[in-house]
C-alpha cells in the first residue's frame, strides 16, 4: 500500500480534469481582453496541467502502455500460450 497515496493524488487529478473540461465546455476555451482580444483561459491552462500530471503518475504507478507489455525473457517457455487458455 506504499503507492496508495499516489494512487490518490491519481484519482483526484482525474477529477479535476474532469471539473476542468465542464468548465471549458459551459464557457468556451478563452477569455476576452481588454483589448478585445481572446487569451486562454483559466480552465483550458489548468487541463494542460492536469494531463501532464496524469502521464507522470500513470509512469510512475504503471498504468501508461509500456509498463503494461510483459517482456518475455528468452527461455521462458513456462507462458509460451494465450494468458486466456485457463479460460
Amino acid at each position: 500500500m506504499e503507492d496508495c497515496y499516489l494512487l490518490m493524488e491519481y484519482c483526484n487529478t482525474v477529477q479535476l480534469l474532469y471539473d476542468a473540461n465542464q468548465e471549458i465546455k459551459n464557457d468556451g476555451l478563452g477569455d476576452d481582453t481588454a483589448a478585445g482580444g481572446q487569451k486562454l483561459g483559466a480552465a483550458v491552462k489548468a487541463r494542460s496541467k492536469y494531463i501532464s500530471e496524469l502521464i507522470r503518475l500513470s509512469v510512475v504507478l504503471k498504468l501508461d502502455p509500456n509498463s503494461r507489455i510483459r517482456k518475455k525473457q528468452p527461455g521462458d517457455n513456462k507462458n509460451s500460450g494465450n494468458e486466456f487458455d485457463e479460460f
